[in-house]
């Protein structure tokens, strides 16, 4: 974790009541805090503490709030991700039009390509997403820990930089770093594939597949009411 000094100093005053406040304001969010009869503050009934009245300077008291975030913000993060059950989205004709940027190709270019026109280059990076992708990716999250789960042409090196440059357009807030491109789906360990193919080792995939563009599964509607819970 990184702490600007130069911003945080600003808030470090050393009054003990504004110290308190700060780790209070800290603290409550996402823990129940009590006034214990010994002691500042106590956490989850369980975590006592004692608020130091001695004179702290600057950069220690820094370095104090960065432990602290890190114990109580980030590990509850961590573990909250851990124990969500593991989802993996497939990209073309699942959260990207793939016909859309054919549309934006030219005659002459897809005579070129006939027969191969996934080796278009930079077809891949003027897709534009299918319907309720983004919303849908969005609504997940909230439940699910996600990754993309992709392959590209083997032949068409700018597909695999054109997938990484969609990702970083569309939904960098959901899979940054989270963009996983393979021709063996099957060797990735998760509970959910939502894929439109039994190619490239979905159909072997050891979770569920859930297969995008079925009768069970036609839309991002279909998919959500399915893997949402109930109200």
């Amino acid at each position: 974790m990184y702490i600007n000094f130069d911003v945080w100093k600003h808030f470090c005053i050393f009054a003990v009541t504004l110290r308190e406040t700060i780790f209070f304001n800290q603290l409550y969010q996402g823990h129940e805090v009590r006034y214990p009869k010994a002691g500042d503050f106590i956490a989850d009934r369980k975590h006592l503490f004692e608020i130091v009245r001695t004179v702290v300077l600057t950069k220690e008291m820094c370095r104090i709030i960065c432990i602290f975030l890190s114990i109580f913000l980030y590990y509850p993060y961590k573990q909250k991700k851990e124990n969500m059950k593991r989802v993996f989205i497939d990209m073309d004709n699942v959260l990207v039009d793939f016909q859309s940027g054919l549309d934006q190709v030219s005659e002459e270019v897809k005579a070129e390509y006939a027969g191969r026109l996934d080796e278009i280059p930079g077809l891949f990076a003027k897709m534009k997403p299918m319907e309720g992708a983004i919303e849908a990716v969005h609504e997940l999250q909230k439940h699910y820990d996600l990754f993309i789960l992709s392959t590209a042409p083997w032949k068409n090196p700018s597909a695999w930089s054109d997938k990484v440059e969609w990702v970083t357009k569309y939904l960098d807030d959901v899979f940054h770093k989270r963009l996983i491109i393979l021709h063996h789906k099957d060797l990735c360990q998760g509970d959910y594939l939502i894929d439109d193919r039994g190619k490239n080792g979905t159909s072997e995939f050891a979770g569920e597949w859930i297969e995008f563009g079925s009768e069970q599964f036609p839309n991002w509607e279909s998919v959500l009411r399915y893997l949402l819970p109930e109200g």
